[in-house]
């Protein structure tokens, strides 16, 4: 380890590597759900590796930073709560009752129904509008979705399977480098 707290890149990519490599095994199995021809940047997310399926696979659209910016949440729990869930996490709350309370009002703030494509079939979602962006949540064939997005419009959005999840690995690769400075 380095003076800094950080890994030398070489224990660090090797224990990148491994977390990959779970990640690719979970992924054949599982259904996950992205954009459609997506040009731009992507990027693995959040994954659960503790759970078969996994709770959650995020894949991400976009930079982290600029828009347009779309994350992908699939999710084997209800899109709703996770929805509540992820629209707190940018904010400051209160711990304990109050932090309960919040989730549970962002739950039960009605939203706007939107259909979206999703592997080819009208899938209704709800969307909550925010300062910056729009979340929205859905289900399809078993499988809840949320979505997190800045700088698109809900109709240029179309969600399918993703087969190939090579480019999503190399788009966190080449952010991770950017992060350590590597490049």
């Amino acid at each position: 380890m380095e003076p800094s707290g950080w890994l030398d890149p070489a224990a660090f990519w090797a224990m990148y590597d491994d977390g990959e490599q779970q990640v690719r095994r979970v992924a054949a199995g599982t259904s996950v759900f992205g954009l459609v021809g997506w040009p731009g940047d992507r990027a693995t997310g959040e994954w659960d590796l503790g759970s078969t399926p996994p709770t959650v696979a995020t894949l991400i659209h976009g930079s982290d930073t600029g828009t347009p910016h779309v994350t992908v949440r699939t999710t084997t729990q209800d899109p709703v709560v996770d929805v509540s869930l992820q629209r707190m996490r940018g904010g400051v709350h209160d711990s304990g009752p109050q932090m309960i309370a919040r989730q549970h009002a962002l739950q039960e703030e009605m939203g706007d129904d939107v259909v979206l494509p999703v592997d080819g079939n009208r899938t209704v979602f709800t969307v909550w509008q925010e300062r910056d962006g729009w979340w929205a949540a859905g289900s399809h064939d078993g499988h809840g979705l949320v979505l997190g997005v800045r700088g698109m419009d809900p109709a240029t959005i179309e969600l399918v399977r993703i087969l190939d999840f090579e480019p999503y690995f190399e788009g966190r690769r080449a952010r991770l480098r950017a992060a350590r400075g590597e490049g």
